[in-house]
């Protein structure tokens, strides 16, 4: 088994639930596989000292980047094509609403946050950021959050 084998089998289901947080459960293995694609492809990725930081970025990345497609596409579809009902996917409109609002990276946080249940320094570590970066996204997120389901 290579070395990179290796690491796609050791953090390939842990970022496929941290994707499916953030994009979606449609989208989670595609965006897992495009950034294990992208970061075997990356000239630095033989000096990446810790690997599953990095693959957490290159997920969000990759959502990011479906995310900005995605938003191109959909506003190109608007202006023939209605598709904002949720009345059968069993998902309350306003909450759909809250959590399209935030940003991928608030998203990200409060994932590892609450859902992974870990704290603000093991959060950071994960998603390459500061941990002050952590703090004021995961705060910015709750007001947010707290405002629009008022």
């Amino acid at each position: 088994m290579t070395d990179d084998e290796a690491t796609f089998r050791e953090h390939a289901a842990e970022l496929t639930r941290y994707a499916a947080a953030i994009a979606g459960p449609t989208d989670a293995d595609d965006v897992v596989a495009d950034a294990f694609a992208a970061a075997f492809a990356s000239s630095r990725w033989p000096a990446i000292e810790d690997r599953r930081a990095y693959l957490y970025q290159a997920v969000l990345n990759q959502v990011r980047d479906r995310h900005r497609s995605n938003s191109r596409r959909q506003r190109r579809e608007a202006t023939t094509h209605r598709t904002d009902d949720t009345s059968d996917s069993g998902v309350r409109p306003e909450v759909l609403a809250v959590m399209n609002a935030l940003t991928t990276r608030q998203r990200a946080v409060l994932f590892c946050l609450y859902w992974l249940d870990l704290d603000v320094l093991q959060t950071a570590h994960r998603l390459d950021l500061s941990t002050r970066t952590v703090q004021r996204e995961s705060q910015t997120a709750r007001r947010h959050m707290k405002a629009l389901l008022r």
